[in-house]
């Protein structure tokens, strides 16, 4: 198994975080695996491999800073190129 490094957890967690709507039990903006209750863990693991080897650019079995900020920036751009009240990731 692939040892996670701190910036990956971090960034998972922050991903996985719920976005903000402004009323209470309002649905986040975006599905995320660690927080699907109808996914069974193993169907959630195999998501988190996916994540992970999706960051994983030179399939080295650790995620680099640079690889960390490669996947920031094109999530900002996703982010920029989108209209705010229709961003999805």
């Amino acid at each position: 198994m692939k040892t996670l490094l701190l910036p990956v957890a971090m960034l998972l967690a922050l991903a996985s975080a719920p976005v903000v709507a402004g009323e209470p039990g309002a649905m986040p903006m975006h599905a995320c695996p660690m927080h699907d209750a109808s996914l069974s863990a193993e169907e959630r693991a195999k998501a988190m491999d996916a994540m992970f080897a999706m960051l994983d650019a030179d399939k080295d079995g650790s995620i680099s800073r640079a690889e960390f900020d490669a996947h920031h920036a094109m999530m900002r751009a996703k982010h920029d190129a989108t209209d705010a009240g229709e961003h999805k990731h």
